[in-house]
């Protein structure tokens, strides 16, 4: 099949391609995006995606930069609805929530690693510590008196375990430890922080 030629069709065919990809992996899962896949749903050659994307890292990074886009604008959702002091619980319920909602997506972005010495891109690199920062301007609001290094540390330690429990509900291996589900965890998490960091 002859290639098209002209900016706006490649753009186009771009974009049709990282559709495509997300339906594969919607699909299938994550297993279900080859580059074989891919050109026979576009209806080009193999050569020809590549054409269009690097390689199929590339072609993840685009998919899942869209599926971080998704997250932030639901959390930044949840917490907009949220009431003042319930905001960091509404984005922790949300991200879980997102998560669930999205098994065969998260896979994605949880399972992708770039080969060694490849760095990720900046766009993708912004998506991904932007999400921190919904937390950080609410912890902010909260707790006025903390100093921005303790905010920061607070921060990173709430993210990094929301993001824990997310992954191992996302993996079923709470059952396995006795836990209750992630949202209840969570809701502890944040309770049990909180009181701690009172008037600090």
């Amino acid at each position: 099949m002859a290639r098209r030629k002209g900016g706006i069709d490649r753009d186009a065919l771009r974009e049709k391609l990282i559709a495509v990809a997300e339906a594969l992996v919607l699909q299938g899962g994550p297993e279900a995006l080859t580059a074989r896949a891919l050109a026979t749903h576009i209806g080009y050659s193999l050569g020809h995606v590549y054409n269009l994307v690097e390689d199929l890292d590339e072609l993840v990074l685009l998919v899942n930069g869209r599926t971080l886009e998704r997250l932030y604008d639901t959390l930044e959702e949840a917490a907009e609805k949220a009431k003042p002091g319930h905001k960091v619980h509404a984005i922790a319920a949300a991200y879980l929530a997102f998560c669930a909602d999205n098994t065969r997506m998260w896979s994605l972005v949880l399972g992708h690693k770039l080969p060694e010495g490849r760095a990720l891109p900046d766009e993708y690199a912004a998506r991904i510590s932007a999400l921190p920062v919904l937390v950080a301007t609410e912890l902010k609001a909260m707790f006025p008196k903390r100093s921005s290094d303790m905010l920061k540390r607070d921060v990173a330690s709430l993210w990094s375990a929301l993001h824990g429990l997310g992954t191992l509900e996302h993996n079923g291996r709470l059952p396995l430890i006795g836990a209750p589900t992630a949202s209840v965890l969570a809701k502890h998490l944040l309770d049990t922080a909180f009181a701690g960091m009172k008037d600090k």
